[in-house]
């Protein structure tokens, strides 16, 4: 039997988050997952069904991977069937999933992105729809940690704003 490199997490704990700016300067080896809020020329987002909610193309970050945005290119094509461009670090995610010791914290990045190309969708065992929608829709209807998609939503926003 093998064991996991990671503790089980405790169901009973809560997870907390803690949002860092984008230079902030986070240990690579502790990035978890990674995601890319993917904007449409007039401002509406793709987002992909799941099999939880509808929500943003992200994932976690492979052993082999070390370019985190290649990973969110990647998790686009995967989830959504897009090309995405102009792919632009938004936030950085403190997460004690794990644990809260400073050495068991682990971190999710949040990329601003422009939709380069919508390939035909196809459903898969990651995803079975895709949309365009605007933000407050996606907002209005979202069915997860609420807090959470509206820092990674306005972080973006704003990146998005002053590139």
């Amino acid at each position: 039997m093998t064991q996991d490199k990671k503790p089980v997490r405790n169901l009973k704990k809560v997870c907390n988050f803690r949002y860092l700016p984008p230079d902030n300067n986070f240990p690579p080896e502790k990035v978890t997952s990674v995601c890319a809020v993917p904007f449409m020329e007039d401002g509406q987002i793709v987002v992909v069904k799941l099999d939880r909610w509808w929500d943003i193309a992200g994932g976690h970050v492979q052993e082999w991977e070390v370019d985190f945005i290649e990973t969110a290119k990647r998790e686009a094509i995967e989830e959504g069937y897009m090309t995405i461009k102009d792919v632009s670090l938004a936030l950085v995610i403190e997460s004690d999933y794990f644990w809260s010791n400073p050495e068991e914290l682990t971190y999710m990045l949040c990329y601003s992105a422009c939709v380069d190309r919508l390939l035909p969708f196809e459903v898969n065992n990651e995803s079975f729809g895709r949309k365009i929608t605007s933000i407050d829709e996606f907002l209005r209807d979202y069915e997860g940690n609420r807090e959470l998609i509206e820092q990674m939503i306005l972080s973006c926003l704003s990146k998005r704003h002053h590139s």
